[in-house]
């Protein structure tokens, strides 16, 4: 079988098989060494599963380093956009990794000019981050999220005048 032959494109179909029969942790072995092997869309459905740990243990770190493979791709398709989304919210967040929203921006910024849109709320609070107010204002005043959050954010960016 092409899968066992190492062929990153069949083990990647392969993946699929399995995980469609029930066998959802050998397809994610099967779907790592896809993307080990070169298949590189295949490092975003390995980073939700660490990041879900719906599958194997949770562990934000490893989904991280996931997705930062992933986005090292050349063409900007949904696996490397939506790549760039979760990990920027992850540096946003500081969730598995340290807080830094110098390192969010670009990739939060990829990601609301290409598929993302909605994010304008996370763009804001890294805008913020690095203390460019005005487009942080701009991007919250613009967002589809309406809570206490982005009330709070412009609230304390209207105070600093």
């Amino acid at each position: 079988m092409g899968a066992e032959l190492g062929h990153p494109s069949l083990q990647w179909s392969y993946a699929d098989e399995l995980e469609d029969q029930g066998k959802e942790q050998e397809g994610f072995e099967w779907r790592k060494k896809a993307a080990e092997g070169g298949q590189t869309e295949c490092w975003y459905d390995v980073a939700e599963q660490y990041r879900t740990g719906k599958y194997l243990p949770k562990d934000l770190s490893k989904a991280a380093e996931c997705y930062a493979k992933c986005i090292d791709q050349r063409e900007n398709n949904y696996s490397k956009l939506a790549s760039a989304n979760q990990l920027g919210r992850m540096y946003c967040e500081g969730e598995g990794v340290m807080k830094d929203y110098a390192k969010a921006l670009p990739l939060i910024k990829l990601a609301v000019e290409t598929k993302y849109p909605n994010n304008l709320y996370y763009l804001g609070k890294c805008y913020y981050g690095v203390g460019e107010y005005v487009k942080a204002r701009e991007c919250f005043e613009n967002s589809k999220v309406y809570d206490m959050e982005v009330n709070y954010m412009l609230g304390m960016i209207y105070t600093q005048g």
